[in-house]
């Protein structure tokens, strides 16, 4: 698989994503207007997998967004997937962590394969429009991980 690639849209909330401004349009305006402090999270993701013997994890890290946090799991040593719905911000999230794989792929059905150790996802379930598109978000998310657990 490439680096970057987008694919076909499987859910309404990936194709409202795409064409939302705060997403599109003005992604460069996105780290201005969230700007929560990256670190207690990290800290805390990567407290959770060093405690579970995972120093140099696989991380899924789904609704990237621009890649701030993920940044900071690189930096840590964790090897980080970027996934994405919207093609403007996998764009910065790809310079902010060069090497990572970065995928544009509608979250509900992502075009990955593999199997990851952890999969995080900050806040991108309050974008999907429908109890039905979280729940295949989530079940995505339980098969990709390595132990077939939650998220």
């Amino acid at each position: 698989m490439a680096a970057w690639q987008a694919v076909g849209v499987a859910s309404r909330s990936a194709d409202v994503a795409r064409e939302r401004p705060f997403y599109h349009r003005h992604a460069d305006a996105y780290d201005a207007l969230v700007s929560d402090p990256v670190e207690p999270w990290v800290a805390a993701v990567d407290e959770a997998l060093r405690d579970a013997g995972l120093r140099d994890a696989r991380v899924l890290d789904a609704g990237c967004g621009t890649g701030r946090h993920a940044a900071a799991l690189v930096e840590r040593g964790h090897d980080v997937t970027l996934l994405d719905a919207s093609e403007a911000l996998i764009r910065i999230a790809r310079k902010r962590c060069p090497g990572a794989p970065a995928v544009v792929t509608d979250l509900c059905a992502p075009a990955i394969t593999g199997a990851f150790d952890a999969v995080v996802a900050r806040g991108v379930l309050n974008d999907l429009l429908t109890d039905d598109e979280r729940e295949g978000a989530l079940d995505v998310e339980r098969r990709t991980h390595r132990g077939g657990g939650a998220p």
